[in-house]
């Protein structure tokens, strides 16, 4: 039935064409047959056919390498499409290629092609396991290949005889294609004899594409890709504009002249969604610029902006992406994050201008890019993994450099090829050298860094070393690109820029939130210090939370308990010590916790051994902004002990909140408020004053403390003097 199915597609398919539809062929070589990141070039073709109906994707095969585990991971996809698949051998496809060819719908071969298992090394009987073991594949490959072939209504048993030496293939004839010990291959001519009714294998045989074509029943006009020219055809394809996109620029021309009628006439078109961001401009078929400067890789917030970026740029099919960089590097980890996750996988082309340095993180940037400029004066490369305490030493060193030079290496590779990964792999590791026209760029004891006019360097081909050109700015790189498109600087927005200047300044907040605490502990109720206070702390957990750090209501609410046990300790068991000491863990701990960014803390179990460096390392600058801000806390605490009592609108404030919480008038307060000194005058304990509490004394709350031996609440005690804001009080005789 599917068979009957996809030939009436091709019958209508033919009659009645598509305007301007045009079947895609793709290149399969051992360089793609061998990478999992490159095979995930033909998922990309797949979901680009399939969202302009293409009639048809021809993979023209011509494969003798690769590998079966990567290979079979694609496998499914290919089987799986919606569009009509075409497998065409000019000459050979054995191995992997065969592997992948299972998998499409139709298999047309060459005259002279072959398709089949690799050529075996020849062994004992006794060891055919051995044999098996030489081919590569696994039980659940050869359980894939199976139901790949079922399910395209081939025989599964041809299918694992092309990877399986233990598997013996014979025609209903009783003719053995292959014996046990080999792998089947079979000719053009024997692909497709006819067995019982119907071809062995293939389709067909073809001698050109054209011939296939015809063959297929497929329309004539087709378009030859590769991976590498992947991106420059999307890029050209979508400057010339699908009648889709076209309508999508459209609406959004007429949605902006639609709005800006509305202010010009004063109505009040709602143009915002929340906080803003529908005021971003669209990225739709434009130039999209993100600047990369001094601190952007060392932010975490800012590499959460730099990913919503891009995902944005992907959703709303942007015409470019170009990070302009000027920067001395950062973070290795959240570096090689959005390298794998995010640029390696962009549709559109990425560029990498170098304007003015890209050194060590930066550098790792550029090189994830598609294409290199550089400004006139400028450099790249620098790019060893250092801690922040200095460079790393010994076996850390090596782990640390296994760890990330893998990854690194795979996108240079994917993005550049190999001259690009060795390029990578010398700017990291000293001891990595590279040679260029003759000349070494770098010795055993020093980083490759290259200036502009070594990047640019061609050899005998006329190949430059790594970047495609010297720019003065981004308009003459353009145009170099020939992109005509309207550019956009990326730039965050409401709470993005927000998080970004709390992550960068939380001690302050802390600064603030203790001081105001303090101040309102001078007074019984609650005030505007006390207002400030939680205002303080309270944007300080929302923030480090939207800024992609662990802040967020439930360390909170692990902050509210800790203060409500300080309370307890100081005004209801003053003395008890435990309340105040788990009081004291729940406000640091959580206050810690939340400048905590995720991605540190996510690297820790990937650890091989966890030590105390590894966690200091991730704690290191939460401890200092936490530190900077108990310590600008307590000065400013001594500060306002200092001088704030003595002036008189504080001592108004204080007489004011105090008869305010105890139900008085603030307007009588006023009136009454006593101008004379409390020293040597009788007050009353307010508090149990262990030393220190609270007394009364002419209608005012007073921080007290003992002189010698601890007084009761309700005790009458002389105000001898006041010392650092505090009155030193003793208890009268009885």
């Amino acid at each position: 039935m599917r068979t009957l199915c996809f030939a009436l597609s091709l019958v209508f398919g033919s009659v009645f064409p598509s305007a301007g539809a045009e079947v895609l062929v793709v290149k399969v070589e051992d360089a793609l047959l061998k990478n999992g990141a490159k095979l995930r070039f033909i998922e990309k073709v797949l979901t680009r056919a399939q969202e302009e109906k293409l009639p048809a994707v021809i993979f023209q095969i011509e494969a003798k390498q690769g590998s079966y585990d990567e290979v079979s991971r694609v496998l499914s996809t290919v089987a799986e499409s919606e569009v009509t698949t075409v497998a065409w051998i000019p000459s050979e496809a054995v191995g992997p290629g065969a592997l992948f060819a299972l998998g499409c719908d139709q298999i047309y071969l060459g005259p002279l092609g072959v398709i089949g298992g690799e050529q075996l090394v020849k062994v004992a009987e006794e060891a055919e396991d051995q044999v098996l073991a030489e081919t590569g594949v696994s039980d659940v490959t050869l359980a894939k290949v199976r139901a790949i072939a079922g399910y395209k209504e081939r025989d599964p048993k041809l299918a694992q005889a092309f990877l399986d030496p233990k598997m013996e293939f014979a025609l209903p004839s009783g003719e053995v294609l292959s014996a046990k010990g080999s792998l089947l291959a079979l000719s053009a001519a024997e692909a497709t004899m006819e067995v019982e009714g119907a071809p062995l294998l293939a389709n067909g045989v073809a001698k050109s594409l054209e011939g296939l074509l015809q063959e297929a029943g497929l329309p004539s006009d087709f378009v030859m890709v590769d991976r590498e020219g992947w991106k420059d055809f999307l890029a050209a394809r979508d400057r010339s504009g699908t009648e889709e996109k076209r309508r999508k620029m459209v609406a959004v021309e007429t949605e902006e002249e639609e709005v800006a009628q509305a202010r010009e006439q004063g109505e009040s078109k709602p143009t915002k969604k929340i906080f803003g961001r529908s005021e971003e401009e669209s990225y739709v078929g434009k130039v999209v610029v993100i600047p990369v400067g001094e601190n952007d890789l060392v932010n975490g917030p800012r590499f959460e902006f730099m990913r919503r970026t891009l995902q944005r740029a992907e959703e709303e099919k942007a015409a470019m992406v170009v990070f302009e960089l000027n920067t001395p590097g950062g973070d290795a980890w959240q570096t090689a994050g959005i390298m794998m996750e995010e640029m390696l996988d962009m549709s559109m082309p990425l560029i990498g201008y170098v304007n003015t340095r890209a050194i060590s993180a930066g550098a790792l940037i550029a090189c994830a890019c598609d294409r290199i400029y550089m400004a006139p004066a400028g450099s790249i490369g620098a790019a060893g993994i250092v801690s922040s305490a200095g460079e790393i030493e010994g076996m850390m060193k090596k782990k640390v450099e296994a760890a990330f030079l893998p990854m690194m290496e795979s996108v240079a590779l994917e993005k550049g090829g190999e001259r690009r990964a060795a390029i990578v792999r010398a700017m990291m590791i000293p001891s990595a050298t590279f040679e260029w026209n003759g000349e070494v760029l770098d010795d055993e004891e020093t980083l490759l860094g290259l200036s502009p006019q070594q990047a640019v360097e061609e050899n005998a081909s006329g190949e430059p070393l790594l970047a495609a050109g010297i720019v003065a700015d981004l308009e003459e790189l353009l145009a170099l690109e020939g992109m005509e498109a309207e550019t956009v600087e990326a730039k965050p927005l409401g709470f993005e820029l927000f998080a970004q200047i709390v992550a960068n300044y939380a001690a302050i907040l802390i600064l603030v939130g203790i001081a105001a605490a303090w101040t309102e502990a001078q007074a019984p109720g609650f005030g505007v210090a006390g207002a400030i206070s939680l205002l303080a702390f309270g944007t300080l957990f929302f923030a480090t939370g939207v800024a992609g750090k662990l802040g967020g209501w439930e360390l909170a609410f692990v902050f509210g308990v800790g203060v409500v046990l300080l309370i307890v300790e100081f005004f209801l068991l003053p003395g008890f010590l435990i309340p105040g000491i788990v009081g004291m863990l729940c406000v640091i701990g959580s206050l810690l916790t939340a400048m905590v960014d995720r991605v540190d803390l996510e690297k820790l179990p990937g650890q091989e051994e966890l030590g105390v460096g590894q966690i200091f390392e991730a704690l290191r600058g939460p401890m200092v902004q936490l530190s900077l801000g108990l310590l600008g806390g307590l000065i400013l605490i001594l500060v306002l002990m200092r001088y704030l009592p003595k002036t008189r609108v504080f001592g108004s404030w204080m007489t004011l909140e105090s008869a305010v919480a105890g139900g008085g008038s603030a307007a009588a307060v006023l009136e009454t408020q006593p101008e004379e000194s409390p020293k040597g005058k009788v007050a009353v304990a307010q508090t149990d004053l262990r030393p220190a509490g609270k007394i009364a004394w002419n209608n005012e709350i007073l921080d007290a403390t003992t002189k010698g031996r601890l007084a009761a609440k309700g005790a009458e005690v002389r105000i001898l003097r006041r010392e650092a804001g505090v009155w030193v009080v003793e208890e009268l005789d009885e």
